[in-house]
């Protein structure tokens, strides 16, 4: 069974990234979060909302801390 610590709500999940719930909402059921290489939801087995998992959050939250990658000057 799918123990569900270690996931958060669509509120939770906005409020750590800084968005809106409405937008995190829309990509999720659009299916852009796995187009872009973010984080995916993961589905609640009895009433089928989205979850996401604490640790991609985190992952996801390091990648937006590092500065750009600087190009080389020719």
């Amino acid at each position: 069974m799918l123990k569900l610590k270690g996931f958060l709500r669509i509120p939770k999940t906005a409020e750590s990234l800084d968005v809106s719930p409405n937008p995190l909402r829309n990509w999720e059921s659009a299916g852009k979060w796995e187009s872009v290489g973010k984080i995916v939801a993961t589905r609640h087995p009895v009433n089928d909302d989205p979850r996401f998992r604490t640790e991609d959050l985190d992952l996801l939250l390091q990648k937006m801390e590092r500065p750009p990658r600087q190009r080389k000057a020719k």
